[in-house]
């Protein structure tokens, strides 16, 4: 197989996941792909839209403010609660691994990705649903690293089973979210807890203060303190 041309696991170029979640939320293919406007909306109900996003919500703000004109909204937010890594081999195709990741995402990962929308996440209209599933990841060994793995890019992702569906509409829904901590918590403690990296900690530290959910409590150190309202 040529190095420029991987397989596409998901049908017809769609990801396997974003695929499997629409067809979930509505089965009937006539509402899937509805352009509405100068958009296309993943799903139209007639009276709802569902938009599936994996991540990078700020591309949205454009979208929402368009579509929240017309209905309402949910935003549809899948999580890897559980992930089996599975590597191709971009020369031959071939497919190794199924190695369990020691890496797990909790719900309240949407946190740094509503914090892009700004004072847009809590409009009305506008709720976000946040999916838990059991997932195989198939990567191309096409990263930087002698073996390939690190710096790789993403082929497909597909899903075994779905959890439950944690459902945000407001910020008192937010708080929820938040990993059982001490109160106060620095911002180190509260991205360990929650599964994320330090600057996406921040991203949703900041959220949480800007919708009244979280205050800062003096200092430990050099390190800012939390707690929840």
């Amino acid at each position: 197989m040529e190095a420029n041309n991987p397989p596409v696991i998901g049908t017809l170029g769609e990801k396997t996941l974003h695929a499997a979640i629409k067809s979930r939320l509505s089965p009937d293919p006539a509402t899937h792909e509805v352009r509405l406007g100068p958009y296309v909306a993943d799903i139209y109900t007639g009276d709802r839209i569902f938009e599936v996003q994996t991540g990078q919500f700020y591309r949205l703000k454009n979208k929402l403010s368009t579509f929240l004109a017309a209905c309402p909204v949910t935003v549809v937010y899948p999580i890897a609660e559980t992930k089996r890594l599975y590597w191709i081999d971009v020369e031959t195709g071939e497919i190794t691994g199924g190695r369990l990741s020691p890496k797990k995402e909790l719900p309240v990962a949407i946190l740094p990705e509503l914090y892009q929308l700004g004072p847009l996440a809590f409009s009305k209209g506008l709720s976000f649903w946040v999916i838990p599933a059991e997932i195989e990841e198939f990567r191309y060994l096409n990263g930087w690293s002698k073996d390939g793995k690190k710096g790789s890019s993403r082929c497909d992702r597909i899903p075994l089973s779905f959890g439950q569906t944690v459902k945000i509409e407001t910020p008192a829904d937010c708080r929820a979210l938040l990993p059982d901590l001490g109160d106060p918590f620095t911002q180190k403690e509260f991205a360990k807890a929650a599964k994320l990296s330090p600057r996406k900690a921040w991203y949703a530290l900041q959220f949480l203060q800007a919708h009244d959910t979280l205050l800062r409590a003096g200092e430990k150190g050099r390190a800012f303190l939390f707690t929840v309202k």
